[in-house]
């Protein structure tokens, strides 16, 4: 199954040494260059619980922001707190339903196995604060998601 939604984080290369751009046989210059340090695929859509379309357009909207084309300004770590908030105002003003997760748990042997609930956006803004929390003091980090 493929994932709902990619979320990496990335960070300035880090190389030692110099490089030569093959295209224009000059040293190459490392600053536009990142590499991924942390990936997280999200495998259940986040909205599925929220009933408002337009709020479920909205954020969704406010993921775009996030687009890897997007120019890394606009991916920091304070424009992902950004969201956040967003969705955890989202999360206090309305109710959000539960969802069934495909997962199932069993709490002991002799017994039957019990379906996990769990509120996807809730879960959602928790791991993207994580994320914050993680990797904001890791300089000119910035974060993708598609």
């Amino acid at each position: 199954m493929a994932p709902e939604i990619r979320i990496t984080v990335w960070r300035p290369v880090s190389w030692d040494g110099d490089y030569l751009d093959t295209s224009t046989r000059e040293p190459a210059s490392l600053s536009n260059l990142h590499e991924p340090v942390y990936r997280y695929e999200v495998s259940d859509s986040p909205f599925d619980g929220v009933p408002s379309p337009e709020v479920t357009a909205s954020l969704k909207d406010a993921l775009a922001r996030f687009a890897p084309q997007e120019p890394l300004e606009q991916r920091t770590i304070a424009h992902l707190r950004e969201l956040v908030a967003q969705i955890f105002e989202i999360l206090a003003s309305q109710e959000v339903d539960w969802m069934d997760s495909p997962e199932e748990i069993v709490l002991a042997a002799d017994e039957l196995p019990v379906q996990k609930r769990q509120n996807r956006l809730l879960a959602f803004a928790s791991r993207l604060q994580w994320l914050c929390d993680t990797f904001e003091t890791i300089p000119e980090v910035s974060v993708s998601m598609q």
